[in-house]
């Protein structure tokens, strides 16, 4: 069941309809009775509700007629409008670049203009205004590399550094300097992948090589993962890259990219702990779509932006967990047309559920 706080600052140490017995000031309880998180104040003898943190997702950077830096955002469960504009990135990225969170920051690692980089620029959140920080470095420059998180770590997986790379780097919340650290391989160079992630294991759902061969392997880390080789636990459907991805906290799920013979509108899916098999697709985004960004909240997965065959949108698509059919709505818009955002959300499914 959801709890909709920062569990990781507060910790729920009891799961249950009653109250604790011989409470200690600080106590936290995530009482069942009212789906609510409560904190035990001893000066007051009483049970407090802790606020509930609101959720939202980030879209930030991507290219139009120029490389961009802007961070807009737009607040769950977003069933209609325009995102908001917010603030900007310190450097503008494109290609996609490798995304991840923490409880409290976004990550946009690697990828500035049309070249690659080792910057590391974070978003503090709620982020409703300003700039990211350069709060450091990869320890190999990269683009078009996908990301996940651990509740306490961000990875960086694959990507492209002039050939593509098969480097898994790892940096450790809250990481505000230094550089990110190389921890291990995944089991073949490419870039264009996508990442998700259980609260267990890192998955790279891989892309397309320097040859242009594009593939369907899925390869997976277990957190919190010091170093060796990523397990190669399956395939997706479909091969292709650039598609999106996001994840509930059951499943992962891959939508659209480009493929041979071209767009794809497909979403793939896969159940946690998925150690080997083949992804069942389930359904479809409105339309054929690649280099969008992807998002979740706790009941919905998000595809935004992206390219057609000729022209980029800013359509914002949206399904509702589990999705194990059907066709994404389309629900509103990010605040312009662009393809290779990347996509930030507060939704920690290794803090924020019980």
């Amino acid at each position: 069941m959801p709890i909709s706080v920062d569990q990781k600052k507060w910790g729920a140490q009891y799961v249950q309809s009653v109250a604790p017995s011989n409470p200690t000031h600080g106590l936290s309880w995530y009482d069942t009775s009212v789906n609510k998180l409560k904190v035990y104040d001893a000066n007051n003898t009483k049970w407090d509700p802790i606020p509930a943190v609101v959720g939202f997702g980030l879209i930030v950077g991507g290219y139009e007629s120029s490389y961009l830096s802007t961070v807009d955002k737009f607040l769950f469960p977003f069933d209609s409008g325009t995102a908001s504009v917010v603030g900007n990135l310190a450097r503008a990225c494109q290609p996609r670049a490798a995304v991840c969170n923490s409880t409290e920051y976004g990550f946009v690692m690697g990828t500035a203009g049309s070249s690659h980089s080792s910057q590391i620029q974070r978003l503090t959140f709620p982020f409703d205004s300003g700039t990211s920080s350069n709060v450091g470095n990869l320890a190999h420059s990269s683009n078009s590399n996908s990301g996940c998180n651990s509740s306490i770590h961000g990875f960086s997986m694959t990507g492209g550094a002039g050939a593509d790379t098969s480097y898994i780097q790892r940096l450790t919340f809250p990481f505000d300097s230094g550089t990110a650290s190389l921890v291990g391989n995944s089991t073949i160079s490419s870039e264009g992948d996508s990442g998700v992630n259980s609260s267990q294991h890192g998955y790279t759902i891989m892309g397309i090589t320097s040859s242009s061969t594009y593939l369907t392997y899925i390869n997976r880390i277990l957190f919190p993962f010091n170093s060796g080789t990523a397990s190669s636990v399956g395939n997706s459907s479909t091969s292709k890259s650039l598609s999106s991805s996001c994840n509930s906290s059951i499943h992962g799920f891959c939508f659209g990219g480009n493929g041979s013979p071209g767009r794809i509108s497909s979403i793939e899916r896969f159940s946690f702990p998925f150690d080997s098999g083949t992804t069942s697709i389930v359904g479809n985004l409105s339309q054929s779509n690649y280099s969008m960004a992807g998002v979740n909240s706790t009941t919905y997965g998000y595809s935004c932006g992206g390219r057609l065959v000729t022209n980029r949108v800013s359509t914002v698509e949206r399904f509702a967990f589990p999705f194990d059919s059907g066709t994404a709505s389309v629900v509103g818009n990010i605040s312009g047309s662009r393809n290779y955002p990347g996509g930030i959300d507060n939704t920690d499914f290794n803090t924020m559920f019980v």
